[in-house]
């Protein structure tokens, strides 16, 4: 079976049509998901380590839905490293739009009495937090890195 050149150039010209419509799908750019701390509950306390619930907020500034498979976070207090997580629960966050998703932290007896020391020193109430880390995002195979400052204060009559 032989094929002309003019056969061989159509054919080709139809497979890269095909090719480049099934690229427009994908975005060209992800912008970072805006993630918040939500809320903080402790679970449970032992002599070497303590376990937290968060509740974290996940904006979605994309106009597409994210599929999030994965996430490795830090949460530092007061400028120091405090307690860190991972999750594997497959949230779709719909496109501007937010979820909270919730899962936890462990933080070591060490850490725990470094913020409660320096919550004595200051004694002002508040808490300066942030929450870094990267969240996989299911259909691209990429990690996207966030990094959220913000302030906790426990203080009720400076609310």
């Amino acid at each position: 079976m032989i094929f002309s050149i003019r056969q061989l150039i159509h054919t080709f010209l139809i497979a890269l049509c095909f090719f480049l419509a099934s690229c427009s799908h994908f975005p060209s750019r992800i912008e970072p998901p805006t993630i918040t701390l939500a809320g903080i509950e402790p679970l449970n306390m032992t002599l070497f380590e303590q376990t937290y619930r968060l509740q974290l907020r996940v904006q979605n500034p994309n106009d597409f839905d994210l599929p999030l498979e994965a996430m490795n976070y830090v949460l530092e207090l007061n400028g120091s490293r405090f307690a860190n997580g991972v999750s594997r629960e497959h949230v779709t966050v719909p496109a501007y739009d937010s979820a909270i998703i919730e899962t936890e932290v462990i933080s070591s007896t060490v850490s725990l009495f470094s913020q409660i020391q320096d919550f004595a020193l200051k004694g002002n109430g508040n808490f300066e937090y942030r929450l870094i880390g990267d969240v996989n995002v299911g259909n691209w195979d990429q990690r996207i890195p966030f990094d959220y400052d913000g302030q906790i204060n426990l203080n009720p009559a400076s609310r």
